[in-house]
């Protein structure tokens, strides 16, 4: 059970620059990202953090999970993910809400 993966997309991916492609999304981002992730260092929230803050527009909020590995595979960090990707679309529809009157 689970996917299986062709040598095609392994090649693919040598052409993908993900960084380079987040400065193109001019929406809001929520990047997650746990501590013990061994396939992707967290650091690397902070650095896609960065670069959406550096976008003319959208914002980005970020949120570590400790203990929290590459698919978030715990029922706890899970929840967390879960529970924090809730709480930030609540915020997003909030602010949509707030501010669909306003006119300059």
């Amino acid at each position: 059970m689970g996917y299986k993966f062709t040598p095609a997309y392994f090649e693919s991916l040598a052409q993908f620059q993900p960084f380079q492609e987040a400065v193109k999304f001019n929406g809001d981002v929520l990047v997650v990202h746990g501590t013990s992730d061994d396939i992707i260092p967290v650091d690397y929230a902070f650095l896609f953090q960065k670069i959406f803050w550096m976008r003319p527009e959208g914002r980005c909020d970020k949120e570590i999970i400790f203990q929290g590995d590459h698919t978030f595979s715990s029922g706890k960090e899970r929840q967390r993910l879960i529970d924090r990707t809730l709480e930030w679309l609540d915020e997003q529809e909030n602010i949509q809400r707030d501010w669909q009157h306003w006119m300059i």
